[in-house]
């Protein structure tokens, strides 16, 4: 999953062709076909949520921060244990500020 994770990153932060392999379309497909396989993952949604605020697609990172948030609970119970605390601090970091910047965003 964190090879998917990364390669996602990578054709999202990449400059385009013919500078390099970046295809923001490409990786929004592969975020939200890992958010439809995994919808209960919040790492899942965090890359859609970081990679529509980069996009400054606010509506939809508005619509998925919901949807976490939603998942949020469920989540917190299942994914349990030493194996998944420094997950959780890196993904409550992550929730926190993509929540922090959308309130800063103005509607276009």
């Amino acid at each position: 999953m964190v090879a998917r994770a990364c390669c996602r990153s990578w054709l999202r932060e990449s400059p385009g062709w013919p500078v390099s392999i970046g295809n923001p379309s490409k990786a929004q497909s592969l975020l939200k076909q890992a958010v439809k396989l995994a919808p209960d993952f919040p790492e899942n949604y965090l890359h859609l949520i970081e990679s529509y605020l980069k996009w400054n697609e606010t509506d939809d990172a508005k619509r998925d921060l919901r949807v976490l948030d939603a998942i949020w609970p469920a989540a917190r119970t299942n994914l349990t244990g030493a194996k998944w605390e420094q997950s959780w601090d890196n993904w409550s970091t992550r929730r926190t500020a993509a929540r922090q910047q959308l309130a800063t965003t103005r509607p276009p």
